[in-house]
């Protein structure tokens, strides 16, 4: 068994400006959970319920927080802009049974809907929690390999793991494919 750790972070909020790096002040991401929508389905002759999943999503959100003030994050907020950015998370994962490192890649397409300051300390300063949601797109990519992409836009084509559609004969039955 293998034990992947990812040791560090780096976040570009938005895609105007590949310099603009917040790795010097992000201290925590927490990129989407992935988790299909289910309904409670009881038969009339079952002996119990069971969930099943309706083969979509439920709403996606990515959360990270920034120490201090981010002017050039602050202006991203839904309020003043109306259309969803990219915010990329690049990372370094290190194997620990035989000490090799790899990328890991995440993007995601959404919209900031929420900044929330920390309280001020003198000796902890401020920082600033800020939430993506609106989420239409996201991509996982580990070792430069894509494991999961989710393009909600693109109706059961959009949905890959490990580069294989998911929902191909969806797809093909709708006439999307």
């Amino acid at each position: 068994m293998l034990l992947h750790e990812m040791d560090s972070a780096n976040l570009f909020a938005g895609d105007d400006d590949p310099n603009k790096s917040e790795y010097l002040a992000m201290t925590e991401v927490k990129l989407p959970m992935l988790q299909e929508k289910t309904r409670e389905h009881l038969g009339g002759g079952m002996m119990g319920a069971i969930n099943v999943s309706m083969r979509v999503f439920e709403a996606m959100e990515m959360t990270f927080k920034l120490r201090g003030f981010n002017p050039d994050v602050m202006k991203k907020f839904g309020l003043n802009s109306p259309s969803r950015q990219r915010y990329t998370v690049l990372g370094n994962v290190r194997e620990l049974v035989r000490n090799t490192e790899m990328p890991v890649k995440a993007v995601v397409q959404g919209r900031l809907i929420r900044m929330e300051n920390d309280a001020f300390t003198r000796d902890g300063g401020i920082s600033h929690d800020y939430q993506i949601a609106e989420i239409d797109f996201y991509a996982l990519y580990l070792d430069n390999q894509e494991k999961f992409y989710v393009n909600l836009w693109e109706g059961p084509s959009g949905l890959r793991v490990d580069g294989v559609v998911q929902y191909g004969n969806m797809a093909r039955n709708l006439g999307l494919a």
